[in-house]
């Protein structure tokens, strides 16, 4: 039961985001929101000044963290660092360029459908060609 989930969202085009299923390796289409993809296609190009490639974005379920933690919240941010990491390892391994976003983009959570007294968005990687 990990808290910190992975949604991507194709940041140069207007796709619906998709949630990461872990158990079955496979996505779970999210509502479909030209906002989202808009908002996402912004922050990124915000921070790196192109919004080429994958946003994978980091969303903790905090519910799942205060059913045994008091305070979690810092627990989120801490599973999200070892994702982050653990993501930009593996980007490097298979050859593609990945950046650690320095924004959580709790703006993004409602336009995907994930209500944010429930969830919290932790960071973001972005994956793109290293050419």
């Amino acid at each position: 039961m990990h808290a910190v989930q992975i949604i991507y969202q194709m940041s140069n085009s207007d796709h619906a985001a998709r949630a990461y299923l872990p158990t079955r390796h496979a996505a779970a289409l999210l509502g479909a929101s030209s906002q989202a993809a808009e908002l996402n296609r912004e922050q990124v190009n915000g921070v790196l000044g192109t919004a080429l490639g994958c946003t994978l974005r980091l969303v903790a379920d905090l519910s799942k963290i205060d059913a045994g933690y008091v305070n979690g919240e810092s627990l989120a941010w801490r599973d999200a660092g070892v994702v982050c990491a653990t993501l930009s390892f593996v980007a490097e391994w298979l050859g593609l360029r990945s950046n650690v976003l320095g924004f959580s983009g709790n703006a993004y959570l409602p336009l995907i459908g994930f209500p944010t007294n429930r969830f919290m968005a932790v960071g973001a990687v972005q994956i793109s060609s290293s050419g």
